[in-house]
């Protein structure tokens, strides 16, 4: 299994590629908006995780752009926007499946995970291709 984790804020990408790692995903780690919309069209991909603000463009734009190309990805959207009560509906219309709250917590990001990522979840063999 392969995530991407986009995020310009180091020691939080470490953390998220961590944990990832622990749990069986191979990690690719971007700070850079572009860099990632690359990646996503390198690999097979079976979830991203993107931050709200990019150095290059927002997590919105990154979603709007991959969803150009890729419209099935697991994504997930993270920000500490926490002030804004309609963060998780702009994050929806533009292609992110969940919403992730800053301070993370693992025990969260481990359930959004498991949920979106059919292979997390005890379906057997998951077939990346079968998305395409």
């Amino acid at each position: 299994m392969r995530a991407l984790v986009i995020q310009d804020d180091a020691v939080l990408s470490r953390m998220i590629a961590r944990h990832l790692s622990a749990e069986g995903f191979e990690v690719i780690e971007s700070d850079i908006g572009d860099e990632g919309i690359q990646f996503a069209h390198t690999y097979i991909l079976d979830i991203i995780l993107v931050d709200d603000n990019l150095p290059d463009m927002s997590g919105f734009e990154f979603l709007r752009r991959l969803r150009r190309f890729d419209a099935k990805t697991p994504a997930v959207f993270c920000s500490c926007a926490v002030m804004d009560p309609d963060i998780a509906a702009k994050a929806h219309a533009c292609g992110a499946q969940r919403l992730l709250l800053f301070p993370l917590c693992l025990s969260v990001l481990a359930g959004v995970v498991g949920d979106l990522v059919p292979a997390m979840r005890g379906f057997g063999p998951y077939d990346p291709q079968a998305r395409a």
